[in-house]
């Protein structure tokens, strides 16, 4: 069975700062951005992601090398807040909407982004 779940992300862009030899950021210029994804049925515990599959949905997002940066920047994620909807909210299909990008995980961690009529 697939699952769906909302994610809420808060981030923000970091520079590399030579002075301090590390990336500074300006929390004051977060942006939050929500996206939903839907899952194996695997990936959910209880209400949670799974630990293992944290990383993956954070890469179908920023790319497969978020973390190292590129051309003397990078995101930095202040916050992540998963949202399980109960299966009576998930029949509302709420992600139409929301308006926010569709993400559909296949098991082998392989993410595309789809219209919300057919996500």
């Amino acid at each position: 069975m697939t699952r769906r779940i909302k994610l809420t992300i808060t981030d923000t862009l970091a520079f590399y700062d030579p002075s301090v030899k590390d990336y500074t950021f300006d929390p004051q210029t977060a942006q939050t951005t929500t996206y939903w994804f839907a899952l194996a049925d695997g990936a959910i515990r209880g209400n949670e992601i799974r630990p293992e599959y944290r990383e993956t949905l954070i890469r179908a997002i920023y790319g497969e090398h978020w973390r190292h940066g590129r051309d003397g920047s990078k995101y930095v994620i202040l916050s992540v807040q998963p949202t399980l909807p109960t299966l009576q909210e998930e029949s509302e299909c709420p992600w139409v909407s929301d308006r926010a990008p569709c993400v559909v995980l296949a098991p082998d961690g392989v993410s595309r982004e789809v219209a919300a009529s057919e996500f």
